[in-house]
């Protein structure tokens, strides 16, 4: 079953560090999503998304240190994060930039959808990303693990992305609470302040709604001998893209189809069944001329040697397919905590079983049977 099915899960950052992920999370299918019921948070949600513009400054504190937080929006497409001294993206059109304690880096977003609309043939995934804000964690709050700062690439719920999450906060005129946790919003939509148990604050400083934005506001702060992000680190922004495809790939059609393309091509890529094959198929080679050179006039044994060879090549990809299973499922959990509002425990249960199928029917497809394919053709006398 899927790790974590039934609890939401929150990605929260360090209060000095911050965290961002490339993309944000997007919203489940239409027939599984919570029914939004009409009032002050989906008529902010209405008003927001309408901002040509905006700046939000705020600070937040654990009472040892301060920690400046910035979000800045000019439509149709640039946003801006700063978290700290330390951590800033800026979403320009086609790309995301980064500044983290690893470094800076570029990520050119179009080039790397469009190498994921060929790879998996253009699978439909609903309505294009827009960039959205979030500003959440609630829940990791209560353990003292900091707040998490949001910038990305999103289905357009809410820009402001808290504006979704309050919706299963208690509300009080303008105060929201979850256990230890207290929002107050402003009129309009920000945040004015934050609360969690006696430490953590989070204090709005000021906001500018629909005022004229130069571009010099979505870039980066100047990093004097911040050298480029490591590769490694490069490649977890790109997975993120990744993940969000799939992601948008499994809310717009969860069906049979979907699923089965996103697993035939993933499990290719990441085990390369054609070279395993291939291998297999070259040592089996040498392994029967050793055998015959050594062994001549024996091909009754030389079958049941085959036998053998058979049943351990099958017995490991038996071994191989619970390793497989168990990424794949960590795969799919993964992506359902990607979504916001989180599905429902049913929905997921029902994709997590089409999923598992798909992985089952690609390691016949691309390993097992190949691999039987290898013994069948060798000689047998």
């Amino acid at each position: 079953m899927i790790r974590h099915l039934l609890r939401v899960f929150f990605a929260a950052a360090p209060l000095a560090a911050g965290g961002s992920a490339l993309l944000a999370a997007g919203c489940a299918l239409d027939a599984e999503r919570p029914r939004i019921e009409e009032g002050p948070l989906e008529d902010l949600r209405r008003a927001t998304n309408a901002y040509a513009s905006f700046r939000y400054r705020a600070e937040l504190t654990d009472g040892k240190q301060t920690v400046p937080i910035e979000l800045a929006w000019r439509a149709p497409d640039r946003g801006f994060l700063r978290y700290g001294s330390t951590y800033a993206v800026a979403l320009v059109p086609g790309e995301a930039r980064y500044l983290t304690r690893q470094g800076t880096a570029v990520i050119r977003v179009d080039e790397e959808l469009a190498r994921l609309r060929e790879r998996y043939g253009d699978l439909p995934t609903g309505e294009p990303p827009e960039i959205v804000f979030g500003l959440g964690g609630w829940e990791a709050l209560l353990f003292g693990r900091g707040l998490r700062a949001t910038l990305g690439y999103g289905r357009l719920g809410a820009r402001l992305g808290w504006l979704a999450e309050l919706r299963g906060f208690t509300a009080e005129g303008n105060v929201y609470r979850r256990e230890a946790v207290e929002i107050e919003l402003r009129e309009d939509g920000f945040i004015g302040r934050a609360k969690a148990g006696n430490r953590i604050e989070l204090a709005c400083t000021s906001v500018e709604v629909g005022t004229e934005l130069p571009d010099s506001a979505f870039e980066l702060p100047a990093g004097e001998g911040v050298p480029e992000m490591p590769e490694a680190a490069k490649e977890d922004l790109v997975r993120s893209l990744d993940d969000a495809y799939h992601r948008w790939a499994l809310e717009t059609d969860p069906g049979a189809a979907t699923v089965g393309r996103l697993v035939r091509v993933d499990l290719a890529r990441r085990y390369e069944p054609e070279k395993m094959v291939g291998l297999l198929r070259e040592s089996l080679a040498k392994s029967i001329a050793t055998w015959k050179e050594e062994n001549p006039g024996k091909p009754e044994l030389f079958r049941e040697k085959l036998e053998i060879d058979r049943g351990k090549a099958l017995g490991s990809v038996t071994i191989m397919e619970k390793e497989i299973q168990d990424e794949f499922e960590r795969r799919l959990d993964r992506y359902f905590r990607g979504m916001s509002p989180l599905p429902s425990a049913r929905h997921m249960a029902e994709v997590a079983e089409r999923w598992k199928a798909a992985v089952l029917r690609e390691v016949e497809i691309q390993i097992r049977k190949p691999f039987e394919r290898a013994f069948d053709e060798a000689p047998r006398d």
